[in-house]
């Protein structure tokens, strides 16, 4: 009877280990697909500049994109800026392609810096593909023709 149960203990112990790597496989492919994270741009140019907090949510090909930061055009009194919009994505390995679903209420929140925003943030319909470098087991760095565009932190 006992070695009976310890072979019972032996087969299970060789099922969890030989199935641990399989486990382990899915979990990185959910975490990958299923992830919230945050990021600071300032945009700065001759006319002001925008300095904002980037909330991004992923959760299996559906997203949410909310921001709120300062515009500060020049001469002008700070503004405070929110933005939310929902946005659907295709995740192929480490790019990723954004189409949004929301055309921006308020398309002209950005004053004279609106032109260095994506249409992506803008237009219903529109896409913008980034590449996805994984940085650590919680931060990530989107990147566009090798050229960073934000580090992204998960939250």
């Amino acid at each position: 009877m006992m070695n009976n149960k310890k072979a019972a203990i032996k087969i299970a112990l060789i099922f969890a280990l030989a199935g641990s790597p399989l486990f382990w496989a899915g979990y990185l492919s959910w975490k990958n697909n299923h992830f919230t994270c945050e990021s600071e741009i300032t945009i700065i140019n001759d006319k002001g500049s925008y300095d904002t907090i980037m909330l991004f949510t992923f959760n299996d090909g559906e997203g949410r994109y909310s921001s709120i930061g300062d515009l500060q055009e020049n001469g002008q009194p700070a503004k405070r800026i929110s933005h939310e919009m929902r946005f659907r994505y295709v995740l192929d390995k480490k790019d990723i392609m954004m189409i949004s679903e929301q055309t921006d209420t308020n398309p002209g929140r950005l004053g004279k810096l609106d032109y260095l925003v994506p249409d992506f943030f803008r237009i219903q319909g529109r896409g913008i593909g980034m590449h996805l470098l994984y940085q650590s087991f919680s931060s990530y760095m989107f990147t566009l023709d090798d050229m960073p565009l934000f580090y992204c932190s998960q939250t």
